[in-house]
């Protein structure tokens, strides 16, 4: 078929059905009267309701709960004083060598504090 012998379809169109000309009732379709039966349900064993929890089970899972909160917290708190530098400062001997000062070329520098951890450097003015 041509897209010329191809009928023309109007999209405004509309479709006008006439009730009296329907069929609206199935005449093959039984009477029914009385619905049909349900199917068997199938038969199941008897399943024993489940035995409720013991107290002792219950305040054993609460301990261990606030045990492993306990152990959370602590946790976070000591890599927090190692993280935060709250933890004492390890002796001179054991310090990393990056952390002594190093002598620089500027003789206006001042000194390294008495601590030996801190290391003071000069302001550098930016224009």
């Amino acid at each position: 078929m041509s897209d010329e012998e191809k009928r023309k379809i109007n999209p405004n169109a509309t479709i006008q059905i006439d009730l009296d000309q329907v069929q609206l009732v199935d005449p093959n379709a039984p009477q029914a009267s009385v619905p049909p039966p349900l199917p068997a349900a199938p038969v199941t064993p008897s399943v024993a309701p489940p035995e409720p929890q013991s107290p002792t089970r219950t305040i054993a899972y609460v301990a261990m709960i606030v045990a492993v909160v306990a152990v959370a917290i602590a946790a976070g708190l000591a890599v927090g004083r190692r993280v935060g530098g709250t933890e004492p400062a390890p002796s001179a001997s054991v310090a990393s060598p990056l952390a002594t000062p190093v002598p620089t070329a500027a003789a206006s520098a001042p000194a390294a504090s008495s601590a030996g951890q801190t290391l003071t450097l000069p302001t550098v003015e930016m224009k």
